[in-house]
């Protein structure tokens, strides 16, 4: 199923699942398996969707550090650290630190990277 958290109104924000909509709306599909999430985080929600993507063939590393870095700016402001990111991931926290610097990098040096 997807994950949807509410956003107010009687919406819905999907979460995870992105890949899944975009071929159920080309397939056609009038319904599809949902669950509702009532409650996240910022740092949650980016975690969830980090541990979707880590499982995509084509991610590359700088797409992989962005992410991590969007969960830093995040948890932030929750307390959370790259300690609380690598557990929560089940990723060494060496992954993460050796992502992370590529960010540093010209735009032409991370597409030589990737």
């Amino acid at each position: 199923p997807v994950l949807v958290t509410p956003s107010g109104n009687g919406r819905y924000r999907l979460v995870g699942g992105h890949r899944r909509i975009r071929a159920a709306i080309k397939l056609k599909w009038t319904k599809i398996s949902c669950t509702v999430i009532e409650q996240l985080s910022k740092s949650q929600e980016i975690v969830l969707m980090l541990a979707e993507n880590l499982h995509r063939r084509d991610l590359t590393y700088t797409q992989e550090a962005k992410g991590y870095a969007r969960f830093l700016t995040a948890g932030k402001k929750e307390g959370k650290t790259l300690f609380d990111l690598a557990r929560a991931l089940k990723v060494s926290l060496s992954q993460i630190e050796t992502r992370l610097p590529l960010l540093k990098l010209t735009p032409e040096a991370q597409n030589l990277v990737d």
